[in-house]
């Protein structure tokens, strides 16, 4: 009985060793490091993987297609320039200038001169044909007066320039001569006034204020 109770305390003592060597050898494995895996921390538990995103910016050296660009305001356009080479009161030595229309108070074109008359009211008739293109405030410097009328030219005229010999003109050019030399026909000029359409049924440049070269 005493063999029996050896033996049965013998297989115990051997089965506690068993348990005690696999759970020892359990406790190693379990705290070894584990191998890393994609989106595994450790023992925390499964982790998101960031992914790449597409950036709002754009690649070096090309422009933001979504990002607003800033522009220098309009600026304002520039004024004509004014010509001050006519008279405040241009029509001062005109005979009755209430037949004048004034359409530009001051123009300036070129062209050769045609041909010169002497007025009776003191003025001389200077006919231009105007160099092509030319054009009046932005218009067409003649109209059908001036092409049926004058052989096409624009009438320009020089004041108190010659004896008045018109009773009802003479009062205009009182104490008044216009010196202003004019060129000879077949000069090619500019000129330079107020352009006006005439009651006779043409267009002209009256009073011419300046004649350049």
């Amino acid at each position: 009985m005493s063999g029996d109770r050896a033996l049965a305390v013998a297989l115990v003592v051997m089965l506690a060793l068993t348990v005690i060597v696999t759970v020892a050898a359990f406790g190693q494995h379990s705290n070894s490091p584990a191998a890393a895996q994609p989106g595994v921390t450790g023992s925390q538990g499964p982790a998101y993987v960031a992914t790449a995103t597409p950036s709002a910016t754009a690649p070096q050296g090309s422009r933001p297609t979504n990002v607003p660009t800033t522009t220098a305001p309009p600026q304002a356009p520039s004024a004509a320039p004014v010509n001050t080479a006519c008279s405040a009161d241009p029509m001062a030595h005109v005979y009755r200038p209430s037949r004048l229309q004034i359409l530009a108070a001051c123009v300036t074109v070129s062209g050769t001169i045609q041909d010169i008359r002497g007025e009776a009211d003191g003025d001389y008739h200077v006919l231009l044909a105007l160099d092509p293109g030319q054009r009046c405030n932005g218009l067409d410097c003649l109209d059908d007066g001036n092409r049926q009328l004058q052989m096409g030219d624009l009438v320009t005229e020089v004041v108190c320039a010659r004896a008045v010999t018109q009773a009802d003109a003479i009062a205009t050019c009182s104490a008044y001569h216009n010196n202003l030399t004019i060129p000879p026909v077949g000069s090619h000029v500019s000129v330079t006034g107020p352009w006006v359409f005439d009651a006779h049924g043409w267009n002209e440049i009256h009073p011419v204020e300046t004649f350049g070269s």
